[in-house]
């Protein structure tokens, strides 16, 4: 008698995304290609490794009643149920198995990834921005904005040297006391697959366009508002959404927040790279300003050095406390006239020639300094 079954074959490849990787079980060659290429650069090449999350997918043939229903997400007794016009899902935290049936439609599949990442990253205090991310000299800026605001654009400037991590969604995990960007497959208008790399976060900036580059702080509050504002989260669960509203507060009390205005010119790079620095007076030496000259002689070797008027300025504003991009702003600019990427490049520049004869100390954090009577 012949058999009434026929074993299918379960294809499987896996797809890792800022650090987590996800195996996905199909029967169909078809699909399982579409992911191969949409995600190409994510897909791990041990398929038998252990995964975060296992999804068997289903793909119908016919397409949903509602194709145009709008994304759910809901916890029913421990288990996720995710739906939308496309697709329906199924994940269990527990078991970090679940189901997916869904047409073949790489976008589909693209709205699972996007809720099971920002479910795992909630309760762990990381975060999926909507915003362009990108690495330079070893830090990943972060750009945040409305749709126009410029990510894409910002992408597309970006210098040769740096690596794009996306121009649509940044994947933002805690690391102790900072934070790790990770590149995604999540693309915007650039249509271009970010870099699988990570690196440790220096700063977010709220994207605005307007007639000339430059950097503004922002105030905690107004940077809180604006980071939550740009939060993908699809959840309908208090605990989680309490997760995420603390940790955006802690967030930007970690990571510098400010506003980055620029025009679409590639030179908004040279500020970007520059403006979390950190100046400070070295209290080893002796200084004394005579004739509007600023007279300092070393404490290591006691060399006579008489510094010009912008150096004088740099000096005389280096509290540690005061980032170089504002000092430019506030106190070079309006002396000199000068652009102000032009005018951090050079005032870098100065900064590192003074520290290298230990006039200056520089840092990327703030840098304390001694209360008066107070031995260093």
């Amino acid at each position: 008698m012949p058999e009434l079954t026929t074993e299918v074959e379960r294809l499987t490849l896996v797809i890792e995304i800022g650090g987590m990787p996800v195996r996905v079980n199909t029967s169909d060659p078809g699909f399982l290609a579409i992911l191969q290429d949409r995600y190409s650069g994510f897909v791990s090449g041990n398929d038998d490794q252990d995964a975060e999350v296992e999804f068997d997918v289903e793909i119908s043939r016919t397409a949903f009643a509602d194709p145009d229903a709008d994304v759910s997400v809901t916890n029913h007794s421990g288990r996720w149920c995710l739906q939308r016009g496309d697709f329906r899902a199924e994940w269990e935290p527990a078991s970090r198995t679940g189901w997916v049936r869904q047409t073949a439609n790489k976008y589909s599949f693209d709205a699972v990834l996007r809720i099971v990442h920002s479910l795992v990253l909630a309760p762990q205090g990381g975060l999926l921005l909507h915003s362009a991310s990108a690495i330079r000299n070893g830090k990943a800026f972060l750009f945040a904005g409305v749709s126009g605001a410029g990510k894409t654009t910002i992408s597309r400037l970006a210098p040769p040297g740096a690596t794009l991590l996306t121009d649509e969604i940044s994947y933002v995990r805690k690391n102790g006391v900072g934070y790790t960007a990770y590149g995604t497959p999540f693309t915007g208008e650039l249509a271009k697959l970010g870099e699988n790399v990570s690196a440790p976060v220096a700063a977010l900036y709220l994207l605005a366009q307007g007639p000339e580059n430059r950097i503004d702080p922002v105030a905690p509050a107004e940077a809180a508002r604006s980071l939550l504002a740009n939060v993908l989260f699809f959840a309908e669960d208090e605990e989680l959404v309490q997760s995420i509203f603390h940790s955006a507060f802690e967030f930007v009390s970690r990571v510098p927040v400010s506003r980055l205005t620029f025009v679409p010119d590639a030179r908004v790079w040279e500020l970007i790279d520059m403006s979390r620095l950190y100046v400070a007076r070295n209290p080893r030496v002796a200084a004394r300003s005579l004739d509007g000259e600023m007279m300092i002689m070393s404490g290591r070797d006691s060399t006579l050095f008489t510094l010009n008027k912008t150096a004088t300025i740099l000096w005389q504003s280096a509290d540690g406390t005061t980032p170089l991009d504002e000092i430019v702003k506030i106190r070079i600019c309006p002396e000199f006239e000068v652009e102000p990427a032009e005018a951090l490049q050079d005032a870098e520049t100065l900064a590192r020639e003074l520290a290298s004869h230990e006039i200056l100390q520089i840092s990327e954090q703030p840098i304390p300094q001694p209360v008066a009577g107070e031995s260093r």
